[in-house]
């Protein structure tokens, strides 16, 4: 308390990176970048949507951005997704889908 007011603390986290799946699925040209996910769209909403153009290996869906990386075992069906980047993943909630690349590491030009 300060002068009778309460005072609240609260302690920042790093960004936890993508984990090494999203990198390697990205390299590999599986993973797809999604954009506009709403709060509303869950992990398992995107796995049961992506998953019908084919088997996913990965999903992964930062807190509060809304993005997502959604990753194929095989690279041929990445590109049936992003030919039509707009989805309909829940009545009422369209995302958009892009290849996904990995960004230069830090230093690196590019």
């Amino acid at each position: 308390e300060d002068r009778g007011l309460p005072i609240s603390v609260e302690i920042a986290a790093p960004h936890a990176p993508p984990p090494s799946t999203v990198t390697a699925s990205a390299q590999s040209g599986c993973s797809i970048f999604i954009t506009k996910v709403a709060p509303e769209i869950t992990r398992v909403d995107l796995q049961a949507y992506f998953g019908r153009f084919g088997d996913l290996s990965d999903c992964y869906v930062p807190p509060n951005k809304g993005i997502a990386f959604v990753s194929f075992k095989d690279p041929i069906h990445a590109p049936d997704v992003v030919a039509n980047p707009q989805h309909e993943v829940k009545p009422g909630h369209v995302v958009i889908a892009a290849p996904a690349y990995d960004r230069p590491g830090p230093g690196s030009k590019g």
